[in-house]
């Protein structure tokens, strides 16, 4: 948290980009999915939606 604000006021870019906090994200909600569904849980790329069980899992 701190050098995201420090990035925010320097403008210089922080420890980790972007897209792996945005991959880590995807990774916990796909966790939760399984979890909760018990199904198996993929990631469909083009739409941006984690799929449980052949559907789009609602969080």
């Amino acid at each position: 948290m701190r050098n995201w604000m420090e990035c925010i006021r320097s403008r210089k870019e922080p420890n980790a980009p972007v897209e792996a906090g945005y991959r880590h994200a995807i990774a916990v909600i796909m966790t939760n999915a399984a979890y909760r569904t018990g199904e198996k849980v993929t990631f469909d790329e083009t739409k941006q939606e984690v799929m449980a069980g052949g559907k789009v899992f609602q969080y």
